[in-house]
């Protein structure tokens, strides 16, 4: 069974943490603007600086709503923060498994996110091992609100984290 958006939203956003992105430069040319979303990794990272921002619309550049959503991400975002505490804790940004144009990324840390406790110091947590497959291990990531692991699917030459639709 997929879980609502809501759901969701709690598992995408309780697998993130006090992570950062950014650069600096040493003088003279200014350093090329690094794509964010250039691999999964980044993009998570940057992700998990926007919810830390607490700016839903910087959040919702790294989100791919599914196709058959009704409502904007920033306002169905909105409402799943209703009440809710966004984020507490910290996080980081373990290790990942790509397939094709999805992928997962493992956080490690301590934190909640819309009130959903999160706790993990394995950065493989969840990833396929042994005898659990990529299309495995995505799928019970996307059912498990307090899963580790954030889903992100690949749009043109650009990732994004994925949420599921009930």
């Amino acid at each position: 069974m997929r879980k609502s958006l809501v759901s969701c939203a709690l598992a995408v956003t309780a697998a993130v943490g006090a992570a950062g992105c950014g650069g600096s430069s040493s003088g003279g040319a200014p350093a090329a603007k690094a794509n964010p979303q250039a691999d999964p990794k980044a993009t998570v990272t940057a992700f998990i600086a926007a919810l830390k921002s607490g700016d839903i619309g910087s959040v919702c550049n790294y989100v791919q709503m599914p196709s058959g959503v009704s409502g904007s991400c920033p306002d169905l975002l909105g409402q799943a923060l209703a009440g809710r505490g966004a984020f507490s804790g910290n996080a980081a940004v373990g290790n990942d498994a790509v397939s094709g144009n999805e992928a997962l990324v493992v956080t490690t840390g301590s934190f909640s996110a819309f009130g959903t406790a999160v706790k993990n110091s394995d950065p493989n947590a969840g990833l396929p091992s042994g005898g659990t497959s990529f299309a495995a291990a995505y799928s019970a990531a996307q059912a498990d609100p307090k899963s580790p692991d954030v889903c992100l699917l690949k749009v043109g030459s650009d990732w994004f984290v994925s949420p599921s639709t009930g």
